[in-house]
């Protein structure tokens, strides 16, 4: 594997894991109800 080719699987699943942790964190904002006056305002949060 070249060095380009070892940074675009580092960059994708950097990516894919920031994701991961952004679903986390949405998920985790939901349990405490923070996220539910967010979504009355402003519809629904995909």
């Amino acid at each position: 594997m070249t060095l380009r080719q070892s940074l675009i699987v580092e960059k994708d699943v950097a990516i894919r894991s920031y994701l991961v942790d952004a679903k986390d964190l949405f998920g985790r904002l939901d349990d405490h109800g923070i996220l539910k006056d967010y979504r009355e305002f402003h519809g629904t949060v995909n």
